[in-house]
């Protein structure tokens, strides 16, 4: 019997090396498959610019004229 438990010893490690390789390789597998579900991957917010929308407001005033313009008849 006692020639039975190095082995058996062995059986466990083995199996207790694998399944920890195992689990490793599956959560590589997930973050690989979604690399930006991890909210801590996101960027810093340094706070260097404002969010505003002024340019927005700008190129809407500024296509605006223009289809109020081209819809006039210049005589062109």
């Amino acid at each position: 019997m006692s020639r039975f438990v190095p082995r058996i010893i062995s059986f466990y490690l083995l199996l207790l090396a694998a399944g920890g390789t195992a689990n490793a390789q599956s959560t590589f597998e997930q973050k690989a498959a979604n690399p930006f579900d991890n909210n801590n991957d996101a960027l810093p917010d340094l706070g260097m610019a404002p969010e505003n929308h002024d340019g927005e407001k700008h190129f809407a005033e500024i296509v605006k004229d223009f289809g109020e313009t081209s819809m006039n008849d210049n005589g062109l």
